[in-house]
């Protein structure tokens, strides 16, 4: 049986594949009438698909990208992914957006991917953590222009108290941004005050 025959004509123009909501809609019908789609296999596929899509954004030295992009990235590795599985052909079957118009990973006008940010930050502490420097490179420069208002970055763990005497070092209250791993802010807590190690 020649799958791409039974397939039903799919109108590939009538999702908005710049948006998540109908792009995915459109791929779960896409994939249902394929057979291929089982909830428990495609969460399994996505998960996988996202940890592939982090690493080559690492590889690519990008420590921030848009969640726009970064969302079609994971959709387009997605598809890709179950189709393969499935031995099904890449031509047959093409992912109906020109990928030209995918969302540039630059444009935060939308926001970062905060699955990416927390990614990254669980990366550099598992690389730190085993004696590996991290590797990935700050940007050398962005454009204002696309940058999203928001908070400013907060150092990760703030004493509140002087740290006058070793008494007052013991009540110090520290805080830690839920945003990046406890163990690394732990970490960086008790090296920045020895006198609660030795407490």
């Amino acid at each position: 049986m020649d799958v791409k025959q039974d397939l039903p004509i799919f109108d590939h123009s009538a999702a908005d594949f710049n948006e998540v909501g109908p792009r995915r809609v459109y791929m779960e019908q896409y994939f249902r009438v394929l057979g291929l789609w089982q909830e428990d296999h495609v969460e399994a596929v996505r998960e996988a698909t996202l940890q592939h899509t982090c690493l080559q954004l690492r590889e690519n030295k990008y420590e921030k990208v848009g969640q726009p992009c970064f969302e079609y990235m994971t959709d387009y590795g997605l598809w890709h992914s179950l189709l393969g599985g499935a031995n099904l052909s890449y031509d047959d079957h093409p992912w109906p957006h020109p990928v030209s118009a995918m969302p540039e990973k630059k444009d935060l006008s939308q926001g970062v991917s905060l699955l990416y940010q927390g990614w990254i930050l669980r990366d550099k502490s598992l690389l730190e953590s085993q004696g590996e420097p991290p590797n990935v490179t700050r940007p050398v420069a962005s454009d204002n222009s696309t940058a999203t208002p928001g908070p400013k970055t907060r150092p990760s763990v703030v004493a509140e108290s002087s740290q006058e005497s070793s008494a007052e070092a013991k009540n110090t209250v520290v805080r830690y941004n839920p945003l990046i791993p406890f163990a690394l802010q732990a970490k960086r807590a008790a090296a920045a005050n020895p006198a609660r190690q030795s407490s």
